[in-house]
Parts: C-alpha cells; structure tokens; sequence
C-alpha cells in the first residue's frame, strides 16, 4: 500500500506517452515551463482545475491520472479489533475512499458553478500538551468557532461539512473492524469514510474522532493501521479525548445532570440513556464522560456493562437499539449531483452511483428532495418518559 509513486512522476511518464512535451502541457494550462517541471518534480502540488485539465489533455480520468500515485487524500484507518486485518480489506476499503473523493472531485470540475467554499480552520498547534489537556482545548476552541454553545450536535457531518470543511463519505465496507479513514489533500482538503455497518453512535464517534485528526494532525502522510490492543499513540489517545470533548462538552452535561436533579433530586439510569440518546452516543461513552468530568464516580460503568441493566431500561423509556450509520454522502456532493441528473448530463444509473444508493433508492431520495423533506436516516425523535425507579449513584461534585 506504500509503494505508490508521487503524483508528479506519475503525471510525467503519461505525458512522454502522448508524446507531448513540457511546453504543450505548460501551454495548455496556462503556466510556465518551470511550474510545469515542479509539478512534475512534486515540489508544487497540482491542483484540482489542473488535474482535471491534464485529464483532458492526456485523453485519461482523473482516476487514471492518479492510480499507481498518490489518492486525491492520503488514508489513515482506524480499526476496531486486536486481530490483523487482512491487507485485501485494507486495500478495499482504500479502492471506496479513492473513488468518493474521485467522484466529487469530477463533480466539481463538471458542474461546480460556483467554487466550493472551504471555511476549514488552521491546523491546532498542541506539541507540549498531554492528550486530555490538548483535546479539550481544541475541542472548546472548535465549539466556540463554530457557535455550537455547549450542546448537542445534531447533524455532525452536516455541521462539519458547513463550518470546517470536512468532507464525510459513509459506505458499507465488507471488513466490519474498519471503523473509518481520514485523509487530508490540498485538492479536496479533509475527507473522512464512515463504515455505515456500524452503529450509528460509533460512526458518530468515529467521525469526532477523525475531525481531531483533521485539526491536529491533518498533515501526516502515512498510512497508520490502528488496533485496540495494546498502547494506542499520542495522536490516538489525543482525538479520543477530542472527540469526547467535541460531542460531551463538560459545561453543558453538568448543566443538565443538575437540572434533573433538581426536578427529582435522583438520576437514573433511564436519565443515563435519555442522555446518551441526546447526544448521540453510546450509553458507555456517557458513562465514562460522566466520570471524567465528575458527575459519576470511577468505576460506575463498570458495574453497568456486565449486568444488562442498560439495555432493559433503554427497552423501557422506549429507545431502540443497534440503528446502523447509513449511507451518506456529502451534502454539497449530492446537490452536484441531483443538479447534473436534472439537466440530463448524467444517467439515473450515475446518479445512483454517485450517492452510493441503488436506483430505486436514488430515485426515492430525489422525490423527496424535491418536495423538500428532510432525510433522516436515523428516525424521528422520541419523547421519552424518564420516570424509572433505579437511581445511579453520583459523584460529589454532581450532589452539591
């Protein structure tokens, strides 16, 4: 998987095979014969209006272009299981991220009318920091950017897509341990895949997980397989902390574990899974957020993961389990699209193809699109009747 070429020499053998010399190429992208040789040479990144043009030139794709070089965005995974994964799962996973990015970089050279606006913030400085300290830091400074307050996020990937740039592709892959990939590229900026086999809590945690990778430590370059046993890295512990931070801000959990004190001076663990389910995480990571920022004592997940207690009083206020993450593509990617299927210059089953949907689906999401009705692939909301009887120890802090 790292024995790619760099772009530029990749781009170089495709011209001395058209025969075409340095100044026909400078010529038709309009720039000198020095840009052109460090292009060529990987010391000037090619961008995204050149790629498409040397497409054109060279009588390739972009895909074309790009096989045996560098992707639009080089992959980080993160995988969810001690045992290795099998390189044929790792190489498939990267072939379905290639083609997203791929697919919304034609998009744009064919029918983005107006440039896509990139509000991505600067890279986050965090040497000297320890992971928790540099995680909530960043988190509260993204929050603050981004006026999130300190409540919950509804549509992550929409949010991030708006306010910081970042691109989230989620497709089913075959290798249910492969949690998700990031990249970052000049071209299309930060790209995230979601494996829309898992739970959508856990994509849902993947995705802040990543988006700390966007903030920290976008401008890694290698392909870094990440397992569960053993140690994990700074840079792991660090977007971990992140993206519990990111999706559980202290201030606003406090806040609400009081306010059900207040009104019952007991929290339950009925409440602990209402909050969960507001916040869009998994009853765990609540419970362990909840211990960090001192409304539970240490230790009082422990005693709930065992017994199954959580399941029966989630079974009990209502709320379902094991929703999967579901197919997504960008939202600006699906605008493109829709508007290119409309005008006739893609087919349906193109169309279909570009959201990663069958016809039947694609042709459903774009009946409702028209009649402008909010997809959701999660449900609609519940109201929740939180009156349960098994109380939850808290911490001090949350008494006083």
């Amino acid at each position: 998987m790292n024995g790619r070429g760099n772009v530029g020499v990749r781009l170089a053998e495709i011209r001395r095979q058209r025969g075409l010399s340095q100044e026909d190429v400078a010529r038709h992208l309009g720039v000198s014969r020095p840009t052109l040789v460090a292009i060529e040479k990987d010391v000037r990144k090619v961008r995204p209006d050149e790629l498409v043009r040397l497409a054109e030139l060279y009588g390739r794709t972009v895909h074309d272009l790009l096989v045996g070089a560098a992707m639009p965005v080089q992959p980080s995974f993160r995988v969810t299981d001690s045992a290795a994964v099998p390189e044929a799962s790792l190489s498939e996973a990267e072939e379905a991220f290639r083609h997203a990015c791929e697919d919304m970089l034609r998009l744009e050279r064919d029918f983005g009318d107006l440039p896509r606006v990139r509000r991505e913030p600067e890279a986050y400085a965090v040497q000297g920091l320890g992971p928790r300290a540099a995680g909530a830091d960043v988190a509260r400074s993204e929050r603050d950017r981004m006026g999130l307050g300190d409540g919950p996020v509804g549509d992550l990937a929409g949010v991030l897509e708006d306010r910081a740039g970042l691109l989230t592709f989620s497709v089913r892959l075959q290798e249910f341990r492969i949690a998700g990939m990031f990249g970052y590229s000049e071209v299309l900026g930060g790209c995230v895949l979601l494996n829309a086999s898992h739970p959508s809590t856990r994509a849902r945690w993947t995705l802040a997980h990543e988006f700390g990778h966007f903030l920290m430590d976008r401008y890694r370059e290698d392909v870094e397989v990440l397992y569960r046993a053993g140690r994990k890295s700074e840079a792991e512990a660090r977007a971990d902390q992140f993206a519990a931070a990111f999706l559980m801000p202290a201030e606003g959990l406090i806040r609400r574990v009081r306010s059900v004190l207040h009104t019952r001076r007991e929290f339950t663990l009925g409440d602990l899974c209402w909050l969960a389910d507001l916040y869009g995480v998994s009853v765990q990571a609540m419970a362990l957020r909840l211990e960090t920022v001192g409304q539970l004592p240490r230790g009082s997940w422990d005693g709930l993961e065992p017994s199954g207690k959580v399941q029966r009083a989630r079974r009990e206020i209502g709320l379902q389990s094991g929703a999967r993450a579901g197919i997504r593509v960008p939202d600006r990617m699906r605008r493109l699209s829709v508007a290119a299927f409309q005008a006739g210059e893609i087919t349906e089953s193109e169309f279909a193809a570009l959201l990663r949907r069958s016809r039947v689906e694609a042709r459903d999401m774009l009946d409702r699109m028209s009649r402008r009705e909010e997809l959701d692939d999660d449900g609609a909301g519940l109201t929740l009747d939180l009156d349960l009887s098994t109380g939850l120890e808290l911490a001090a802090a949350a008494r006083e």
